[in-house]
C-alpha cells in the first residue's frame, strides 16, 4: 500500500510540472502551416531543419558492376507516390537532449543494467557507464546522437508529434536511399570514386574513432547531409528486396533474416568507406545501442492546391521542389503500403485562422493560469517530496533483503547452456534464465587478433543474448562471472611472441582461466 501511495504522489508531482511546461510553450509551438518551411523550433536555441523531397521514381540497389557491392543490393524500380520532408541532418545531441529534458525520457541503455556499447579506445564494449550522454568519446551539441535503439528513435518521433500536431516517423529504407541519391545513379551521390567520398562522409579511415559535427562534410545535390558519421535507423525490418517494381515499399515481416533485425543505412565512423555508398545496407537487432548508431526523421506535407503538382527529380541531381503533398502515417510500427494517389489532384482548404496566432502574446487568462500552476508547483513540490521520502524509508527493503533477493536467483553453474552462434557482426548465446543479470566474460578472435570484453546477460523473449563485434568472430569463449564480484575491466591476457608457432586456440587455452578477480 505504501509503495502505491508513493507512486501516486510521484506521478501527481510530475503531472503538475508537465502541465505547466505545456501551457508555457503553447503560444510558441509550430502549426501545420509553419511546417511548410524548412526549420522547426524545438526550444530555446534548438531547431530541426527539414528538406522537401518530391515524389518520383528511382532505381533502388546497386549495379552488378559496382565495386564492393553486397548480394542484398539487388536492383529494382521504386516509386514514391508522395513527397515528404526529411531531416537535413541526423538528429543531434542538442535536439535529443531537448527531447529528454521536456519528456523525461530515458533511453534503453540508461534504464537497463547493462548500458550500451561505447568506445573504449580500441573497440565497442558494453558497460552501464555508456549511454547517449557518454558514448566513449567527446561530443558537442552539433554531433549526431548515438547509442539509441530503434524504440528510442520512435519515442523521439512521438515527442515531435506532441509538439507540432504532425506525424513524424523514421524514413523507410526506400525513402532514405531516394533522398540520399538525390536523383543520382552512381555509387555515391557525388560519383563513383571512393577517394572523393571523403569530402562527403565520415568513415573509419578519416573519422579518428569518433563522431563529427553533422554539417562538417559536404551535402548532396538536394542539400541533405547524409551518409557516414552514424548509421541511421530505418522503419523497415531487414530482408531481401522482393523482385519486380514496387510503390511505397516497406518491409513489415521481421522473419526474413537470421534474427529479426531493423535496417540501418549510411555507414558510420566505425565502418569502412564502402559502407557509405547510397545502396549499402546494414541491419541490427532493434534493441542494440551502439556508439555508431543514430537516426533522422521524416514527415509528410499537406496536399497542395490543384494548380501545383509534384515532379520527379531529374537524373542530374537538381534541387527538389518544395511542393506539399498529403498527410503522414503514424510514427509507430509500419503501416500497410499506401495506395498511389489518384491522378486527379485534390485541393486543400485551410482551416479558419485562429484568433490567437501561435506567435502572438498569450492572453491574460493563460498568464493567470500559469501563475496559479506555478504557485502550486512551488508550494506543493516540497510537501509531496517530504511525504514521498518518509514513505520510501518505511517501504524500502533492507540491504540484507536486497542481497538475499540478488543471491536467490543465482545457481552457481559455470556458464552458458548453448554454444555461441557467430553471425556477420557478432554472436548469440543462451544461458539458464536464472543467470539473467549475471556478467559474462567473453573472448574471440577477429582478423587474427584476440578481443575480450564482458556483457550483462539480458536475454530477449527467445532467451538469447547478442554481443556486437563488428565482423564475424571466431573461436568464441564465454565464462560466467562469480556472484557479487565487483565490476572490473576485461582481463588482459599475455601477449605472444611473433615467432610463436602454436595455434591461436592453443595459445588461448594455454593462458588458463580468467584471473580469480573476474
Amino acid at each position: 500500500m505504501s509503495k502505491a501511495i508513493f507512486n501516486t504522489l510521484h506521478h501527481l508531482q510530475r503531472g503538475w510540472v508537465r502541465s505547466l511546461l505545456l501551457l508555457a510553450w503553447m503560444h510558441v509551438l509550430p502549426t501545420n502551416a509553419q511546417l511548410q518551411g524548412v526549420s522547426l523550433e524545438l526550444g530555446p536555441g534548438v531547431s530541426l531543419e527539414l528538406v522537401a523531397v518530391p515524389a518520383g521514381s528511382f532505381e533502388q540497389g546497386s549495379a552488378e558492376t559496382e565495386a564492393d557491392r553486397s548480394p542484398d543490393e539487388s536492383r529494382r524500380t521504386v516509386t514514391l507516390s508522395r513527397g515528404f520532408l526529411i531531416g537535413r541532418f541526423p538528429v543531434t545531441r542538442a535536439q535529443f537532449e531537448r527531447f529528454a529534458l521536456e519528456s523525461g525520457y530515458r533511453t534503453e541503455a540508461e534504464k537497463g543494467p547493462s548500458g550500451g556499447f561505447g568506445w573504449d579506445g580500441t573497440a565497442l564494449r558494453q558497460s552501464k557507464s555508456y549511454t547517449w550522454r557518454t558514448p566513449g568519446f567527446p561530443q558537442e551539441a552539433n554531433h549526431p546522437v548515438t547509442m539509441v535503439t530503434h524504440a528510442d528513435a520512435l519515442a523521439f518521433c512521438r515527442w515531435l508529434k506532441s509538439k507540432t500536431g504532425r506525424e513524424f516517423n523514421l524514413p523507410t529504407e526506400a525513402q532514405w536511399e531516394y533522398a540520399c541519391r538525390a536523383g543520382t545513379t552512381t555509387a555515391w551521390h557525388h560519383g563513383e570514386q571512393a577517394d572523393q567520398a571523403t569530402e562527403f562522409v565520415w568513415s573509419k579511415p578519416t573519422a579518428e574513432n569518433h563522431t563529427h559535427p553533422v554539417a562538417s562534410r559536404k551535402a548532396n545535390p538536394w542539400g541533405i547531409h547524409i551518409g557516414g558519421n552514424v548509421a541511421e535507423w530505418c522503419l523497415d525490418w531487414y530482408g531481401p528486396y522482393p523482385a519486380g517494381p514496387a510503390t511505397d515499399p516497406i518491409q513489415t515481416n521481421p522473419n526474413l533474416s537470421d534474427k529479426p533485425r531493423r535496417v540501418l543505412r549510411g555507414g558510420s565512423w566505425l565502418r569502412e568507406i564502402q559502407h557509405t555508398r547510397s545502396a549499402a545496407r546494414y541491419r541490427n537487432d532493434p534493441g542494440s545501442r551502439n556508439a555508431d548508431n543514430g537516426f533522422r526523421v521524416v514527415t509528410f506535407q499537406l496536399q497542395a492546391p490543384a494548380a501545383s503538382t509534384s515532379r520527379a527529380p531529374s537524373s542530374t541531381g537538381t534541387s527538389p521542389s518544395s511542393e506539399p503533398t498529403q498527410a503522414a502515417p503514424p510514427a509507430s510500427e509500419p503501416s500497410p503500403q499506401p495506395k498511389p494517389p489518384s491522378a486527379e489532384p485534390r485541393s486543400f482548404v485551410p482551416p479558419p485562422a485562429s484568433p490567437h496566432p501561435p506567435t502572438a502574446a498569450p492572453p491574460r487568462t493563460f498568464l493567470r493560469l500559469a501563475w496559479v500552476l506555478g504557485g502550486l508547483v512551488i508550494v506543493g513540490s516540497p510537501i509531496l517530496a517530504l511525504i514521498a521520502f518518509f514513505i520510501r524509508r518505511v517501504s524500502a527493503p533492507s540491504s540484507v533483503q536486497r542481497l538475499s533477493s540478488m543471491s536467490s536467483k543465482r545457481t552457481g553453474r559455470a556458464g552458458p547452456l548453448s554454444a555461441p552462434t557467430p553471425v556477420d557482426d557478432g554472436f548469440w548465446f543462451t544461458s539458464d534464465p536464472t543467470f539473467e543479470g549475471t556478467r559474462f566474460l567473453y573472448s574471440y578472435w577477429l582478423h587474427d587478433q584476440l578481443q575480450q570484453g564482458h556483457v550483462m546477460y539480458q536475454p530477449g523473449p527467445d532467451g538469447q543474448q547478442f554481443v556486437y563485434t563488428g565482423s564475424r568472430p571466431e573461436r568464441i569463449t564465454l565464462q560466467a562471472q562469480p556472484d557479487e564480484a565487483p565490476e572490473a575491466p576485461p582481463p588482459v591476457l599475455p601477449r605472444y611472441r611473433d615467432n610463436d608457432d602454436s595455434s591461436p586456440t592453443d595459445r588461448l587455452l594455454a593462458s588458463g582461466p580468467f584471473p580469480p578477480a573476474y
